[in-house]
């Protein structure tokens, strides 16, 4: 009979320890919850900044390429016009699909070869 009673007291042991650390362990999370809501108002703030700054630097961007295409006139230029139909006849006529490009150099005399 005595030998029952200490298997039931050492489960019952067991099964106190058990609980003890599910309620630590639930009591840290809880903590750390609080702590991550208390913080979230300022991490987003901050995430918000960095997209703020980084659209930032991607419409500068696109507004310093839209002004060196347009601005300088590159589009104008015999190498930009040849290399587009260039590109264009491929696309057009060829069925290979093997992307032969002639870019147009300057001579020692300034003429466009």
């Amino acid at each position: 009979m005595s030998k029952k009673v200490e298997e039931v007291s050492s489960a019952e042991a067991i099964l106190r320890k058990f609980g003890q650390g599910i309620l630590k362990f639930s009591e840290i999370l809880f903590k750390f919850m609080l702590n991550l809501v208390r913080l979230l108002p300022r991490l987003l703030t901050a995430v918000m900044w960095f997209l703020l700054v980084l659209v930032s630097i991607a419409f500068v961007g696109m507004i310093l390429a839209y002004l060196t295409f347009s601005v300088i006139g590159l589009k104008d230029s015999p190498n930009f016009q040849a290399y587009r139909e260039t590109i264009i006849n491929q696309l057009l006529n060829d069925n290979d699909c093997t992307p032969v490009i002639e870019v147009s150099t300057k001579t020692e005399s300034g003429l466009i070869k």
